[in-house]
């Protein structure tokens, strides 16, 4: 198991509100943990901007410890899907 912080937009430095602290094991998915964290319709990006699909496998994908941050999807008229840069 590792423990990864999700900061959701809109949070301070050190507001515990408005970051979710989560474990996951071998084979969660990005779209799992967002599940778990109830961020169902957010996606997660690292510090340095690389977004993360919904099908990686985030265990593997980060460190221990690891701050990821949540960013809304978006959709454009028409029902495209945008992602968050």
């Amino acid at each position: 198991m590792k423990s990864i912080s999700i900061i959701v937009p809109g949070a301070k430095q050190g507001d515990a509100v408005n970051i979710k602290d989560v474990s996951i094991g071998p084979g969660a998915t990005v779209a799992d943990v967002t599940q778990q964290a109830g961020l169902k319709d957010f996606v997660l990006r690292r510090q340095d901007g690389q977004m993360l699909a919904p099908g990686v496998d985030l265990h593997g994908a980060v460190e221990e410890g690891q701050k990821l941050f949540a960013a809304p999807h978006a959709r454009v008229a028409g029902g495209a899907e945008v992602r968050a840069a």
